[in-house]
């Protein structure tokens, strides 16, 4: 099996992945207490995936409160591989903690802004989830994303959405179908192409 694909020059900035809460309050240094009716959710496109496909997820927060609030999404990723102010983490069955892929990480900034939710409404962003956690192994994982939303956690903790993955080792020839469809498939949406989530031995089979 042959990859015939371009792979980029992926710049990293040096430094820590993920920012001290005391560092996003200098960005944010009139940022409100995390509202009460904040709420985070996790929503996966398929509930199983076969390992070396692009997995993204769906990190929904909800206006589940009586009074409208502010969310800031943004100013992360300039020069990182993802947005930084995501926090990504997952769990094997056994309770193992899934590792980092880029724990160097860090990005320089870029564009943000706020966006208005009232009660009842919703904002969505697609988080790629391989961005931030590397699965070498087939099994079932509980992933949790969260992210700081521009709010301090000085009442309460920032809201976290959960949910389970499957992850089942491919064959050979499941193996030759996820890199022709990474080839033909365009750089944008769900099934976005990844070369770099392709490190298992079969994926490397002349």
């Amino acid at each position: 099996m042959k990859l015939m694909m371009l792979f980029s020059i992926l710049l990293v900035a040096a430094g820590s992945s993920f920012a001290a809460d005391e560092e996003r309050l200098e960005l944010f240094p009139k940022s409100p207490p995390v509202p009460a009716g904040g709420k985070g959710k996790v929503e996966f496109y398929r509930p199983e995936y076969l390992l070396g496909e692009n997995v993204k997820a769906r990190f929904v927060i909800e206006n589940a409160g009586s009074e409208p609030f502010d969310i800031h999404l943004g100013s992360d990723y300039s020069g990182s591989i993802r947005a930084d102010r995501f926090r990504v983490s997952a769990k094997d069955e056994a309770g193992h903690e899934v590792l980092d892929p880029y724990p160097g990480a860090a990005s320089m900034g870029g564009l943000g802004g706020y966006s208005t939710l009232k009660p009842g409404q919703k904002h969505t962003e697609v988080v790629p989830v391989l961005r931030y956690l590397r699965f070498d192994h087939a099994g079932r994982y509980t992933v949790q994303i969260s992210h700081d939303l521009g709010w301090n956690k000085s009442k309460r903790p920032y809201p976290v959405g959960e949910a389970s993955i499957t992850f089942v080792e491919p064959n050979a020839k499941q193996a030759e179908q996820i890199v022709a469809r990474m080839e033909k498939t365009p750089g944008n949406g769900e099934e976005s192409p990844d070369v770099s989530v392709l490190r298992l031995p079969v994926f490397l089979v002349p």
